[in-house]
């Protein structure tokens, strides 16, 4: 029926990824970060483009084509963002649901300490809790251990970010640990608050 209200079948599947999580139609970036996102049409009819509709803040809006990288994919980035917009997908008979894109400024560092765990063999000694190593260079023996202390600036005010010592305020956090090998240092622990 010619105009009726049947729908029709749908012909493309588009699978939208990007280089930050996706969670409930939303993204987080810092600020200046690039947003990449990667559209996957092997399902179904693949279409001969795919468009990013915008809208910035600000009221702008465009429409951009992603760049064909394979048999089924199509890529696009945004460079740089600095505030926040929302994005949809399109291609064919499908589209994505609108996606919002926040924008966070990432806290600078104020000072950096270091704690140095020294092994047996050197005789020195380690770093007293109350007078850490402040030049942010990590020059120690193989199989030292260091312990990294940051501070970070804050429009709202200082939060201390570390990993030691542990008698700190409540906005302590661990940031990560190394251990010096022969020939490189190797870092570990992922943030977590103490």
């Amino acid at each position: 029926m010619l105009g009726g209200s049947a729908k029709w079948p749908q012909e493309t599947y588009l699978t939208l990824t990007a280089s930050a999580p996706i969670q409930e139609d939303k993204i987080l970036i810092a600020r200046g970060d690039a947003l990449g996102l990667t559209v996957d049409c092997s399902r179904g009819q693949i279409p001969s483009s795919v468009l990013v509709d915008y809208l910035f803040d600000s009221g702008e809006r465009d429409e951009v084509r992603m760049n064909r990288t394979g048999a089924a994919e199509f890529r696009y980035e945004f460079s740089q963002v600095n505030s926040a917009f929302r994005f949809q997908v399109r291609g064919h008979d499908d589209q994505t649901a609108w996606i919002e894109v926040g924008v966070e400024t990432p806290p600078a560092v104020e000072s950096m300490a270091l704690f140095y765990d020294f092994p047996d063999y050197t005789g020195l000694t380690d770093t007293p809790p109350d007078r850490p190593e402040t030049d942010g260079n990590i020059r120690a023996p193989v199989g030292t251990k260091v312990a990294f202390a940051a501070k970070k600036k804050e429009s709202r005010g200082a939060n201390a970010a570390t990993s030691r010592p542990r008698a700190r305020t409540r906005s302590t956090y661990a940031i990560a640990s190394a251990k010096v090998n022969a020939s490189s240092c190797t870092a570990s622990a992922p943030a977590s608050r103490m």
